[in-house]
């Protein structure tokens, strides 16, 4: 992973969305990039915290355990018009 082309946006309470492009990281791939970043994959409760701080992000990211959320202060057509931490709900196969 090249942590160059890294991407990283939010920084609310400890909690930040890293990419290498759109959508491109498996569970795996994003846990290394994390470590690389000197950092962890989220929890639930870590983004949760985010979300009421602030954060909003209209992009799925990992989480610790193997879902894919993003966080959502207000309601946009293109990001399934909710509100709320938002995407799955069943852990992915690791």
């Amino acid at each position: 992973i090249d942590t160059n082309a890294t991407e990283q946006y939010g920084y609310v309470e400890g909690v930040f969305h890293a990419s290498v492009g759109r959508y491109t990281l498996t569970f795996h791939d994003a846990q290394r990039l994390c470590a690389l970043l000197g950092a962890t994959l989220a929890t639930y409760d870590q983004l949760y915290t985010a979300w009421e701080a602030g954060l909003q992000k209209c992009r799925y990211g990992w989480l610790a355990d193997a879902t894919a959320r993003y966080p959502m202060q207000t309601r946009l057509p293109g990001c399934g018009n909710y509100i709320g931490v938002c995407g799955s709900s069943h852990p992915q196969p690791k």
